[in-house]
């Protein structure tokens, strides 16, 4: 199984946004994650889309998420030093064990 597909949905809740995370696979299933950085949406979703997303996301296995959190964290301190660490923690979040249950189960 791999990843085929990276979308990013910014919705209002009121006095804050929320920033969600939609992966989908080669073999149909998808996962959705609130991804959220408060008051920091594009320091999330500009890595995600414009660096990690064809380097390292797509074509990954979804159940390789410590080693892919690893890389993408890696890199995205050594090329973004000011927002890199914190796009890398929210992505940590967003694949930690919890949302890797509501992602697949």
């Amino acid at each position: 199984m791999k990843l085929t597909k990276v979308e990013t949905f910014l919705r209002n809740a009121g006095q804050r946004n929320y920033q969600f995370l939609r992966l989908h696979t080669d073999n149909g299933l998808t996962g959705v994650r609130e991804a959220s950085l408060e008051w920091q949406e594009e320091a999330v979703r500009s890595p995600i889309h414009e660096f990690l997303e064809d380097r390292y996301i797509l074509s990954a296995n979804p159940f390789d998420i410590e080693s892919l959190i690893v890389r993408m964290g890696r890199a995205l301190v050594q090329t973004l030093p000011f927002r890199g660490m914190e796009a890398a923690q929210s992505l940590t979040a967003a694949a930690s064990p919890s949302g890797r249950q509501i992602a697949i189960g």
